[in-house]
């Protein structure tokens, strides 16, 4: 059930705002849209080898922000399986964001969200970016060893042995891997 209401909170000019300004200052090109009751604003990475794209979605009737870093191209049927116990061991422990695999696009996200009423949006809005760009750069070679045939237990041997959730350095320019 939907509801029409928007929440009370909204800052759209706001989001537009801080993601134009995240944008430019990395050298993407942002776009945006309405869906229903949701602001999709997205970047394609096109300089990136591993990941297709960065969207925020703003749901205006839930009052949060989901943001989503999609991997590039879909998982082989034969891969499946180990794509979805690899997101298995990669949430294992995570206290922030996770990895999900998509049935209906085949494809892996990480995704992370927050609250609108419990942050302040500039600040979360870049943090909840540098951290999901993060991990995929930290399980980008589990991911591919994974694509590449070793089973998920193999694949997560490629991650070191660092911190799963520091705080996130800011995004810079260049490659997530």
């Amino acid at each position: 059930m939907r509801s029409n209401t928007r929440f009370p909170d909204a800052d759209e000019d706001g989001f537009l705002s801080v993601l134009r300004d995240l944008a430019a200052s990395l050298a993407w090109q942002l776009r945006s849209f309405e869906r229903e009751e949701e602001l999709i604003a997205l970047v394609a990475l096109d300089h990136d080898p591993s990941y297709e794209q960065v969207l925020w979605v703003y749901d205006r009737s839930r009052g949060f922000v989901r943001c989503l870093l999609v991997r590039r191209g879909s998982v082989p049927p034969e891969r499946e399986a180990d794509i979805i116990e690899l997101c298995a061991h990669i949430n294992d422990g995570l206290a922030f964001g996770c990895a999900e695999y998509s049935f209906d696009d085949r494809t892996l996200v990480f995704r992370d969200s927050f609250q609108l009423s419990h942050c302040k949006l500039q600040d979360t809005l870049v943090d909840i970016t540098s951290r999901l760009l993060n991990l995929g750069s930290r399980y980008s070679p589990a991911v591919r060893a994974t694509l590449a045939g070793k089973s998920a237990a193999e694949a997560i041997k490629h991650i070191s042995e660092s911190p799963r959730d520091a705080r996130p350095n800011p995004p810079d320019r260049g490659e997530t891997v």
